[in-house]
């Protein structure tokens, strides 16, 4: 008669022969005889490495990158031109925020990004000015400063 193992004498048999058998599996050859080997990868040819710059040249070089351009500075070389004046911004930027404008009869109206005056297109917002457009003029008007108290009085 044939004596039966019990269950964990037989689960730790299997495991063992799976621990003996599992290295010989994964370093079989799995290479198909007679078949031709497969050409590796060309690859791209090797770049010039370049030289260095002189020392004496990095005082000349700038430190940092050039930043990119503020889109409420106005372009150099262009005239000021005559606009609505800028009398105060209200509400969040850039989400819900309106230019107040005293136009050219005094009068001061709210202007939305997007929204005109005069002919003047109003582009964008910042916390203390705003881009007016009009065809190819760009024209940032700054918030009024305020007036500094007379010390002599």
């Amino acid at each position: 008669m044939i004596a039966r193992l019990p269950a964990p004498a037989a689960g730790a048999i299997a495991a063992g022969l799976i621990v003996l058998a599992t290295p010989l599996w994964l370093l079989r050859d799995t290479t198909e005889r007679g078949r031709a080997p497969v050409a590796a990868p060309s690859l791209p040819p090797p770049r010039a490495i370049e030289p260095a710059p002189a020392v004496g040249e990095a005082p000349a070089r700038p430190l940092f990158s050039a930043a990119p351009a503020d889109p409420l500075l106005p372009e150099a070389g262009s005239p000021p031109a005559a606009g609505p004046d800028l009398v105060g911004i209200v509400g969040r930027l850039p989400d819900d925020a309106v230019a107040l404008v005293r136009g050219g009869n005094g009068g001061t109206q709210m202007v939305a990004i997007g929204g005109q005056v005069e002919g003047w297109r109003l582009a964008a917002l910042s916390p203390d000015a705003a881009l007016f457009v009009r065809g190819a003029e760009r024209l940032r008007v700054g918030l009024p400063a305020e007036a500094a108290p007379d010390p002599a009085q």
